[in-house]
């Protein structure tokens, strides 16, 4: 299989054998493009990430829906970065979709005297991303 690198230097590689490497129009290739341009993940921290976290949403435990990984969002601080594309530091987890667009988006627009659960208050303060990188087993952020 051939592994082209991206604009930045970071190799992407597809799994579709029929694919044959970066190119449009595959879902797996657009899919890992999407994550580098938006995230700054590459598919070894994306799957490290969900590894990590046993293949379960981050603050509910759910397990993803498919078993791909694609049933998950991923989350990011919002407030660290100014665009849609983030610089890849601000990454905290894997969410179901529930958790990351109701539970943690609403409580995190909750004013300070307002917040105190602490399962989602944990999830902040030290996300899984972070904790995988501090254990150093899946490379580092870019």
């Amino acid at each position: 299989m051939r592994v082209r690198k991206y604009r930045s230097g970071i190799d992407l590689k597809c799994d579709n054998p029929e694919c044959g490497g970066l190119k449009g129009g595959c879902r797996d290739c657009d899919r890992w493009r999407r994550l580098w341009a938006e995230y700054r993940l590459t598919k070894r921290l994306c799957e490290g990430l969900r590894s990590f976290q046993s293949g379960r949403c981050a603050i509910c435990r759910r397990p993803e829906s498919g078993s791909s990984g694609k049933g998950f969002h991923i989350d990011h601080d919002h407030e660290c970065c100014d665009s849609r594309m983030t610089c890849g530091s601000c990454v905290r987890g894997m969410l179901c979709g529930y958790c990351n667009m109701y539970l943690l988006s609403g409580y995190e627009k909750l004013p300070p005297e307002l917040k105190g659960f602490s399962l989602l208050d944990s999830y902040l303060a030290d996300p899984p991303f972070r904790q995988m990188l501090t254990v150093g087993q899946y490379g580092s952020s870019p």
